[in-house]
C-alpha cells in the first residue's frame, strides 16, 4: 500500500511537472512564434518587405519550440 502510494505520487509530480513544462516552455515559444508571424504577416499585407533578421527570430524559436518539445 505504501509503494503504490508512492508511486502515484510520483506519477503525479511527473504530471505536474510536464504540464509546466508544456505551459511554461513550450507553449511560451509557441505564442511567441505566433506573435511574430502575425506581424510578418502584417507586414507583407502592406508590401513591406521584412528584414531577413525577423525570419530567422522565427525559425530560431520555432527551433528551441522543436527541442523543448523533445525534451519534455
Amino acid at each position: 500500500m505504501i509503494l503504490q502510494k508512492t508511486l502515484l505520487k510520483i506519477a503525479d509530480e511527473v504530471r505536474h511537472r510536464i504540464g509546466r513544462d508544456l505551459h511554461d516552455g513550450l507553449g511560451q515559444q509557441m505564442t511567441g512564434a505566433s506573435i511574430m508571424i502575425g506581424a510578418l504577416k502584417s507586414k507583407l499585407e502592406k508590401n513591406i518587405e521584412p528584414d531577413m533578421s525577423e525570419i530567422q527570430n522565427i525559425a530560431s524559436i520555432i527551433e528551441q519550440a522543436i527541442e523543448t518539445s523533445r525534451l519534455i
